[in-house]
């Protein structure tokens, strides 16, 4: 079997910038792509997919992401050969943090090279697109801009001299319920700012709190309090900048890299998931 990272994402700032007529929503973020990764393990059989897992909230079946991403290379290139994954989590299910989107992008890729397609990035992206919004991100990585419905992806350097606190308070939370329950009228973005336009004036982690916030983080955070209890205890242990990632319920805290984040892990363990990452550059 071959073994691949499949590495998850923070959202460094949100905005909801309008509703789409598919249903869906116009957003812009910076995507941030993460060392906390699950592994896959594939290799070729000769029909078929089947997909193992660690985890009882992922499927198996074709409710699976990676399980989609194989099924569109039957339907789109003919594809006759089988694979069987296992798939090893480590990223919490419902935490924002990009676990399943990143699973089908890595699946994607990977097929590309296991079975000798010879897609071009676009390609895959495109492909991504049809399984989630957040899949053609995890097909470029690293950091980006990410814009639309998610399948505008402009690559930008970015902050990278720092770790990351990842908290996750163990609560599922569902990205559709949480845009149905959407206010455009409550949307406190900082002053409306397009991040496009300050993404160059961001040099250290205290410039982030001046033009980055998530529009989605008062709806989750209303109907989830403990995150925003979350969120208060990681302010308070001297994090730089603290942000709900995507529509949660992950929170993160960026700290200097001369910070003892064991530390403060210790802090949460008994109540909670924690995990230290770093951005990946």
């Amino acid at each position: 079997m071959n073994l691949y990272r499949s590495y998850g994402k923070i959202n460094i700032g949100l905005r909801v910038v309008s509703r789409r007529s598919d249903g869906y929503h116009n957003l812009e973020s910076v995507f941030q792509e993460i060392t906390l990764c699950d592994e896959i393990l594939i290799k070729k059989s000769a029909r078929g997919i089947r997909i193992r897992t660690d985890c009882k909230a992922v499927p198996v079946d074709e409710n699976n992401l990676c399980y989609q991403a194989y099924q569109l290379l039957v339907q789109h290139y003919g594809l006759k050969e089988g694979v069987e994954i296992e798939l090893i989590k480590k990223i919490p299910v419902g935490s924002g943090l990009g676990g399943g989107s990143s699973n089908a992008a890595t699946c994607l890729k990977a097929f590309n090279d296991i079975f000798a397609l010879g897609l071009s990035r676009g390609e895959l992206i495109r492909l991504g697109a049809k399984i989630g919004s957040d899949v053609p991100f995890f097909i470029v990585g690293k950091s980006a801009l990410v814009k639309g419905r998610g399948e505008v992806i402009i690559p930008i350097r970015f902050l990278s001299d720092y770790q990351l606190l990842i908290v996750f308070p163990q609560v599922q939370v569902s990205t559709a319920f949480i845009y149905k329950n959407f206010e455009f009228a409550l949307t406190k973005s900082k002053w409306n700012v397009k991040f496009e336009a300050v993404i160059s004036r961001v040099t250290s982690l205290d410039d982030l709190s001046m033009y980055f916030s998530n529009d989605l983080e008062q709806v989750t955070s209303g109907l989830y309090p403990e995150i925003g209890e979350v969120r208060k205890e990681i302010a308070e242990s001297g994090a730089r900048f603290v942000s709900l990632s995507g529509s949660g319920s992950a929170v993160y805290g960026m700290y200097p890299m001369n910070v003892d984040l064991e530390a403060i892990r210790k802090w949460f363990v008994p109540r909670y998931q924690v995990f230290i990452a770093k951005p990946i550059i």
